[in-house]
This record gives structure tokens, sequence and C-alpha cells, in this order.
């Protein structure tokens, strides 16, 4: 029961989110084409990205071991924010490259209460999309977990491959219509597993 309501919740929060206030930050760049990631072999991604915005001072992904990595195992990335304010729901999106060392249908998001998680979408082959939103009066202040998402790297994954993990778009805020929104160009928030 659970899987359906998630699944019918998916929609209306991922349709929320494209609604998501541009005049408020007046960003052209909001709309992400598909596009290779910029210098996909090097290791310019940082793990915070202070953003200074209305709802949120910085997000942030916890330090981990992403290297030895293999075939068929789980990466685990854990999202944080500071300086949170009148919260009730964020979307995150990501690009992975190679497109082939990750199985994206396997992936998981998972929050603390008063998140719901409806679940998650792959827009296109490279790229997933999740977030979180809270069904009720309650708001989410100061810092605090986001959630963990969990990739799982292809049955073909050759053990030293390198993966580049990217968010490329941020959006949080207390509605549909009251919501910052961050580009790639913003954050440079991500990872690289086997990275040297």
């Amino acid at each position: 029961m659970t899987r359906y309501l998630s699944l019918l919740f998916l929609p209306l929060l991922l349709l929320s989110c494209e609604n998501d206030s541009l005049k408020d930050r007046e960003n052209p760049a909001l709309s992400v084409p598909i596009r290779p990631l910029p210098n996909p072999d090097k290791t310019e991604l940082q793990l915070e990205a202070q953003v200074a915005g209305r709802y949120i001072a910085s997000i942030f992904i916890d330090e981990d071991d992403w290297s030895a990595i293999g075939a068929g195992q789980e990466v685990p990335i854990t999202f944080r924010a500071t300086g949170m304010s009148q919260v009730k729901q964020f979307r995150l999106k990501l690009q992975v490259e190679p497109i082939e060392a990750l199985d994206l249908s396997a992936s998981r998001f998972t929050s603390i209460d008063p998140f719901f998680v409806p679940g998650i979408d792959i827009p296109v082959a490279n790229q997933l999309e999740t977030g979180a939103a809270i069904f009720g009066p309650q708001q989410v202040e100061g810092d605090g977990l986001l959630g963990t998402l969990t990739l799982r790297t292809s049955p073909t994954f050759a053990a030293g491959t390198k993966v580049r993990i990217q968010v490329i778009l941020f959006s949080i805020g207390p509605s549909s219509t009251e919501r910052d929104e961050y580009s790639i160009d913003e954050l440079q928030l991500g990872i690289v597993v086997n990275g040297p």
C-alpha cells in the first residue's frame, strides 16, 4: 500500500517542483539541459555549497569513503542542510557519468520524520530526481538531515571505475510557489566514486 501511495504522490511532488518560483530568483539557468558534465574526469566537485538563500544557508554531503567500490555495491550519499527556515519540501536532481556505471532503477532515497519521500523518478537515462515534503503544518528550522540517496553500481561495473555524481538542481522552501532553486553552476556539489 505504501508503494502505491508513493507512486501516487511522486508525480504531484515533482509537478509542484516544476512550478518553482522562477520570478523569485530570476535565474534563467534553472531549466537544466541534458549535456555532458564539465570536466568529467576532474575532481573539482565540492561536498558543500554555501548558498545563503531565504530558506537555507548551505547544503552539504557527509564525507564518506567512495573508493574500492566494485560491481553491485551500494553508494550512499547523505545530504544535510544548515540554516533551514520554514522548510516544508525540497527537490534534488542528479546526473551520473558514465551512464553505464550505475543501475539507477535500484536507487532509493530515505529521509526522517516529518518528511515524506514519494520515491525516485528517472527522467532520462543518466539523471534521477527525488525529494521530500511535509504534509501538515510543521516546518523544519535550523540544521539537519535531508536524507540519504543510495545508489547501486551496475553488474558490469569494473573495480576502480571513476563515476561522477553531481547535483544539477536543488530547490527548497515552504511551498511550490515559495522556493529557492539552485543550478549546477551555483552548486558544484557532488562526489567522484573511486576518485583520487
